[in-house]
């Protein structure tokens, strides 16, 4: 086994090898961040024009729409699937797993806001990461309780019920007066998944990692005061012998351009408790035991202390690129491929502002007899005074500059047209005249639309396939894991419950935005022929389709309009209690039906000579009777069923809640009402 120095000189080894990179790294970032920001380049000349195109923020703003759109609104982005389709509980856990896995990353307080920082920064820089974690919280909260009219028996059951006591031990229960209220002290203990952004100036990597679960390192660097370590748990001996932070200077360059440099900022404090440390957060490849095998480890260290080392086979990490490099973790954003196109436009149009200006105020050259404060003079329709009798044209010479915007406009167009060809982004009407307009035709204008379109959906599967697919599938593995108890999560407004240690399969990932998608109108189309085919194929009585199928087909469309709530427009057949309205719904108009026939054979036998009607009527009331009185006992037997599983819930509930008593009265040495006897 290693002994901390050798591992500690092993880690170094490793980060100085990322550090390198993430200082290169941070010189292309922050050269984008300038371009983007429209800062000066350096090379601005005194009382010249200074604009700064803006190219580089106009890619990234016009990409952000569909990016967000499409991987943020439109459902999961990825979902596992089945093994067996066939097995009914791998294919609910399979269920689970996505619900559970797009509650957290999309349906979360400031998901928003993470994702689309991640994308934005997955657009415009070199790569964006994320981080996810395990977070537990144990603490002892003191909570006054006013009982139902039951006792204490009542309370233990609201305590459980509420979501906040998902994990509790309840200490002691002491009742404040002779009424119903308690003064209760709960030990609760949470679990949670919690996502993190990484900026990154922060961001570790080994430099020739081919992909982020191969690299030999991957972690990143944070600070905290010495008082938040104390507070984590860390003995104030250990603490006190930690290098204090000198500060990131390629980090600090970083987010001072970002957010603006605050002057009045201390780095550090001369207070112990305030003092900041860096500490770093790594997951590193390791032969631990010496046994010529690597293995993975979660190593937390600051300088060459070692504050934590454990085994841990998952790098709980996921990095994305807008475009990729071959055999490389690392790809680059679309901001970078319009930098020259960003410095060439710069310095046409200041050209052509310049020009613009000379041939609007041009230069003057004169003599002596000219007055020269009148020469100066900014009026317009001035008087120039000259002295002598030769003409004025003698004396005064305007010096005229050719005017050369309409070529400087053909140059910037060019650049633009450049930019559209590299990244996309290109109006279908640019660069074409009136008659050319008139001459395309639809189909050829679809056409441009779609390659277009390309490299941005391309940009899109990227995101999607190797940043996102990871972070589904990493938050599921940590679930798994490490989680010991029921979650609740919101799914369309209803509470649903999850145990993520019941989970016993492994399944696939795959995403659920692709090629096409961004394109909401075309979707729709789509989807609404697809439609048509099934209801074809119903029609026809074909096995092709199934009310299963004609509802996936639905809740896709209703995605696709942006409307994320399917169960407010259609019901889902795999989903009984959804179904039971519309049944009621279709044997009450069965009933009425009946009814006016029953009513019509009434008037019919007041007639004699309608007998023979009569008689047919009667045949087609009583197959309409039989119907009716099949569908009825159809609906009664789902009511009796659902009626069976609801009692069952019920009496495995009122189990729980007696074995928590008979607990309660063990750890407490009492007997309370409710217990298992």
């Amino acid at each position: 086994m290693l002994d901390n120095n050798t591992l500690i000189h092993i880690l170094n080894n490793y980060e100085a090898d990322a550090r390198n990179a993430l200082t290169k790294r941070i010189t292309d970032d922050n050269e984008i961040t300038r371009r983007y920001e429209g800062q000066p380049y350096g090379s601005e000349i005194e009382d010249r024009s200074q604009v700064v195109s803006e190219d580089v923020k106009d890619t990234v703003e016009s990409d952000m729409p569909a990016l967000i759109r499409t991987l943020v609104n439109s459902g999961p982005i990825c979902k596992f699937t089945a093994n067996d389709p066939e097995n009914e509980a791998d294919v609910k856990e399979a269920e689970e797993k996505t619900e559970f896995a797009d509650w957290l990353i999309r349906g979360q307080v400031g998901s928003y806001k993470i994702n689309y920082d991640f994308i934005k920064t997955v657009d415009m820089y070199k790569c964006a990461a994320l981080k996810y974690v395990i977070d537990e919280d144990e603490r002892v909260v003191k909570e006054e309780f006013k009982a139902p009219q039951g006792g204490e028996i009542e309370l233990l059951e609201k305590i459980t019920s509420t979501p906040f006591y998902d994990s509790h031990d309840v200490i002691s229960i002491k009742p404040v007066d002779d009424g119903f209220l308690y003064k209760v002290e709960i030990k609760t203990k949470r679990q949670e998944i919690k996502i993190l952004p990484v900026p990154n100036e922060t961001f570790l990597i080994s430099s020739d990692a081919q992909s982020i679960e191969d690299a030999e390192l991957v972690g990143d660097i944070s600070t905290k005061t010495r008082g938040e370590l104390l507070a984590e748990g860390y003995k104030r001996e250990l603490v006190d012998k930690l290098p204090q932070s000198k500060g990131n200077t390629e980090g600090e360059t970083t987010r001072s351009l970002r957010y603006g440099k605050n002057e009045s900022a201390s780095t550090n404090s001369n207070e112990w408790a305030l003092q900041k440390v860096e500490i770093i957060d790594l997951v590193a490849l390791v032969d631990y035991h010496q046994n010529g095998m690597l293995e993975r480890r979660h190593i937390i260290k600051s300088g060459d202390f070692i504050l934590e080392n454990e085994p841990f086979d998952h790098v709980n990490y996921t990095l994305a690129s807008a475009i990729g490099i071959p055999y490389s973790a690392m790809g680059e954003g679309r901001a970078k491929q319009v930098l020259n196109v960003a410095r060439v436009k710069t310095e046409l149009e200041r050209g052509l502002i310049d020009n613009t200006l000379l041939n609007n105020n041009p230069e003057t050259h004169i003599n002596d007899n000219v007055n020269q404060d009148d020469q100066y003079s900014n009026e317009i329709g001035k008087v120039v005074r000259h002295k002598g009798q030769t003409p004025v044209a003698n004396n005064v010479s305007p010096y005229t500059v050719p005017y050369v915007g309409d070529k400087a406009l053909i140059a910037i167009q060019y650049q633009d047209q450049k930019k559209s060809k590299i990244v996309g982004n290109q109006l279908t009407s640019q660069g074409l005249n009136a008659d050319e307009i008139n001459n395309e035709t639809a189909t050829r204008f679809k056409g441009v639309e779609k390659a277009e379109a390309a490299k941005l959906e391309l940009t899109v599967r990227n995101i999607a396939e190797i940043g996102y697919k990871k972070l589904y599938s990493g938050v599921v593995w940590m679930a798994q894991r490490y989680m010991d108890r029921e979650v609740v999560i919101n799914k369309m407004g209803d509470s649903v419950k999850i145990d993520p240690s019941k989970w016993q399969f492994d399944h696939d990932t795959s995403v659920q935005v692709g090629l096409g998608t961004g394109n909401s109108q075309e979707t729709v189309e789509n989807l609404t022929g697809l439609w048509q085919i099934h209801t074809q194929l119903k029609a026809e009585q074909s096995p092709l389709t199934d009310e299963v199928k004609r509802y996936n087909v639905l809740s896709d469309l209703t995605k696709a309009l942006e409307l994320t709530d399917v169960s407010r427009y259609f019901n889902n057949p795999e989903k009984p209690n959804e179904l039971l309205q519309a049944e009621n719904e279709q044997l009450n108009a069965a009933m009425m039906q009946a009814q006016e026939q029953m009513a019509l054979l009434q008037q019919a036998a007041d007639n004699p000579l309608a007998e023979a009607e009569m008689v047919k009527r009667e045949g087609e009331l009583a197959i309409a009777q039989g119907k009716l009185q099949l569908e009825v006992a159809k609906l009664q037997e789902q009511q009796r069923q659902f009626d069976v599983k609801t009692n069952q819930d019920d009496s495995q509930h009122e189990d729980d809640v007696a074995l928590q008593v008979t607990k309660l009265e063990l750890d407490n040495q009492t007997d309370l009402p409710g217990g298992v006897q």
